[in-house]
């Protein structure tokens, strides 16, 4: 029986899956509250500022794990591309504050933005940076490259609709203060691609390799499933304690 080596084949399943989470369903509809949408974007972003920060020491670490594996041409690839993963959360701090200014320019209540980014290593960032831990500290450092394509074809299929749907919603100077998003959106479209063509070849030399990756890739699903989840549901937490203020008071 021939053997199945294409992971992009493997991943079809859990990746429709993902996307038809009731999480992402319930986001993006034109229904959602405007005000809700604008607080989900800074917790978002507070949130990126930590999610992000370890990258490029990770990918760093499967780079040099995998040379002491002997996957040579895979390791000198991760040590590459981590000066691409550097100051990325510099990005998603500035959107931050950028997003809290501007909504103290037009809402109430009030924000501070230090109270996003002091509170944003919640549970599932936690999770995210224990995933590439157990990855490049195991016994196949290479599943680093499926965390990397499947959290790059996340911001490729489903950042375009964020920004759209930001667009929609809050105007086009909302969408300015969204740099994370907006190049991360640019940049993964070829990121993802060469990562795809690298992982199609390193498969092809290291069949062994599959199922491992495939782990690896059904994982990053899981956990940026959870990460997205609990971004929501902090949203709805502060945007329900918000209303009944307001109410209050009226």
């Amino acid at each position: 029986m021939k053997v199945d080596l294409s992971y992009e084949r493997q991943m079809q399943e859990a990746r429709r899956a993902f996307a038809a989470s009731s999480v992402f369903k319930e986001f993006f509809t034109p229904l959602l509250d405007r005000k809700l949408l604008e607080l989900f974007l800074i917790y978002f972003s507070a949130a990126k500022a930590c999610f992000v920060e370890p990258i490029a020491d990770y990918v760093k670490r499967a780079g040099d794990r995998c040379h002491e594996l002997g996957y040579e041409e895979l390791g000198n690839y991760f040590l590459h591309h981590s000066d691409e993963e550097e100051g990325h959360e510099l990005w998603a701090a500035d959107d931050t504050r950028r997003l809290v200014e501007f909504w103290n320019q037009r809402r109430e209540p009030k924000l501070d933005a230090k109270e996003f980014l002091d509170s944003n290593r919640t549970p599932a960032v936690k999770r995210y940076h224990q995933l590439h831990a157990d990855i490049v500290n195991g016994g196949a450092p290479y599943g680093e490259l499926a965390i990397d394509v499947e959290i790059e074809r996340i911001s490729v299929k489903v950042g375009p609709s964020l920004l759209f749907l930001s667009l929609f919603k809050l105007g086009p100077r909302l969408i300015s203060q969204l740099s994370f998003v907006r190049k991360h959106v640019q940049a993964d479209i070829f990121h993802n691609t060469v990562n795809v063509k690298v992982l199609k070849n390193f498969v092809s030399k290291n069949p062994d390799t599959l199922n491992p990756l495939v782990d690896a890739g059904k994982l990053t699903l899981d956990v940026y499933h959870g990460f997205a989840k609990e971004c929501l549901e902090r949203t709805r937490e502060r945007f329900g304690l918000m209303t009944a203020s307001s109410r209050g008071k009226g």
